[in-house]
C-alpha cells in the first residue's frame, strides 16, 4: 500500500476483513477529556491523534448455552480474537504509512489499571467503551457496559490509536438503555448486586449509572488474579505441611491452572447474566427464543415505588459459580483491586 490519504470507508473495509463488525472514530483529545487521568490514551503516546474503535458481536449460542465453562471459554476466545484483529488493523495502518498502536484489553499496567477495568464481562477496557460511545457505536448501560443497536451489550470492544487525523463520528443522540425505572433487568439478576437497585424517582440514567466493580469481579473473574492471590496466600501461609498440600491439591488450584494455561482471557468473562437479559439490541428477539433465557426473569422485573424512590426487587441468576478459593480470616486485603474510575 502507498502512503495515501485514508478514509473511514477504507478502515471499515479492513475491519470487516479482520472479522470486526463495526468501526467508529473519535479523537484522542475528546477521549482524554472524558476519562480520568490514569486511563487517558495520551498516557500511552503523546503523538497519536485519532482513536479507531471496533466492535465484535458475540455468538448467539453463548447466550443460549447452559454450560457455564463453555460460555466462559468462548467469550474469552472472542476477546482474544478482538485483540488479534486490533494488531492486524494497526499493521494495515502502518503499512499505509501511519503510526498505529493497538490498545490491548489484557495488557494491564498494574501501576495505573487493575482487573476491575475489565468489568463487567471482560467486554473491553473502560477506555475502549467510552471511546465507542464518543464514536457513535453505542451508549453506556446502567452497569457501564457498552450497549449497541445491533447486539446490545453482547459484544466486545477494542481500540487502535493512530497519528492519522480522521474526522470523528458523532455520538448517538439518545441513550439506548431504558434505565432502572423503566427496565432494571440487569440489576434484578446480577448475582453480586453490583448494579444499582434503587434510585430517586425520575432520575436520569446519567445520575444512576454505576457499577460496583470489585463486587462484579467476584462473578466475572471467579478464578482471576484476586482469587489466585488469595489462594496462594492461604496455601503458603499454613503452618502445617499437610494443610499446605491439601490446599495445593484443592479444586481451586486446578481451576486457576486452567485459566492460566487455557482460558486466559476467559478469566475475565465468567458471569454474563446482565448481558443475557438486556433487552437492547436487534439480536434480543433471537436471544429470547432460547428457553433458558425465557426462564431468567419469567415474572418480569418487580418495581417498588414510594417516598420519591424506585427500587427493583433482586432475584438473582439461575446459576451461581462454585465458591472461590478457601479463605481464612487474616488474609491481607487486596487494595490494588479498586476501580480506577
Amino acid at each position: 500500500m502507498s502512503a495515501t490519504v485514508l478514509d473511514k470507508a477504507w478502515l471499515r473495509a479492513r475491519a470487516r476483513a479482520h472479522n470486526l463488525h463495526a468501526l467508529g472514530v473519535t479523537t484522542v483529545e475528546q477521549l482524554d477529556a472524558a476519562l480520568p487521568p490514569p486511563l487517558r490514551p495520551s498516557t500511552l503516546s503523546s503523538t497519536m491523534r485519532s482513536v479507531v474503535v471496533v466492535v465484535r458481536g458475540g455468538y448467539r449460542g453463548l447466550a443460549w448455552a447452559r454450560h457455564v465453562p463453555t460460555k466462559h471459554f468462548w467469550a474469552g476466545r472472542i476477546l482474544k480474537e478482538v485483540d488479534d484483529a486490533l494488531g492486524d488493523l494497526a499493521a494495515d495502518l502502518e503499512r499505509a504509512g501511519h503510526a498505529a498502536l493497538p490498545v490491548l484489553a489484557m495488557a494491564l499496567d498494574y501501576a495505573a489499571r487493575n482487573p476491575t477495568d475489565l468489568t463487567p464481562l471482560g467486554q473491553g477496557t473502560y477506555l475502549a467503551r467510552v471511546a465507542a460511545v464518543l464514536a457513535g457505536l453505542g451508549t453506556l448501560g446502567l452497569n457501564e457496559m457498552l450497549l449497541t443497536p445491533q447486539w446490545g451489550p453482547r459484544c466486545f470492544v477494542g481500540a487502535v490509536l493512530t497519528e492519522l487525523e480522521l474526522e470523528p463520528d458523532a455520538p448517538l443522540a439518545t441513550e439506548l438503555c431504558p434505565g432502572l425505572e423503566a427496565c432494571g433487568r440487569c440489576a434484578a439478576i446480577c448475582p453480586e448486586q453490583a448494579i444499582p437497585l434503587r434510585q430517586p424517582a425520575g432520575a436520569s440514567l446519567a445520575e444512576v449509572r454505576h457499577l460496583d466493580c470489585v463486587a462484579c469481579a467476584r462473578a466475572t473473574q471467579p478464578y482471576g488474579p484476586a482469587t489466585m492471590a488469595r489462594h496462594l496466600t492461604a496455601a503458603l501461609d499454613r503452618d502445617s505441611p499437610d494443610e499446605r498440600w491439601r490446599l495445593a491439591k484443592d479444586l481451586t488450584t486446578g481451576e486457576l491452572w486452567q485459566q492460566v494455561t487455557m482460558h486466559k482471557e476467559g478469566a475475565f468473562t465468567a458471569c454474563q447474566e446482565c448481558a443475557q437479559v438486556c433487552p437492547v439490541g436487534a439480536d434480543y428477539a433471537a436471544i429470547q427464543r432460547s428457553p433458558h433465557r425465557q426462564a431468567d426473569l419469567p415474572d418480569g422485573v418487580q418495581h417498588r415505588r414510594g417516598d420519591g424512590w424506585v427500587e427493583v426487587q433482586w432475584v438473582g441468576p439461575q446459576w451461581r459459580w462454585p465458591s472461590p478459593a478457601p479463605e481464612r480470616e487474616g488474609l491481607p486485603p487486596l487494595t490494588w483491586m479498586q476501580p480506577q474510575r
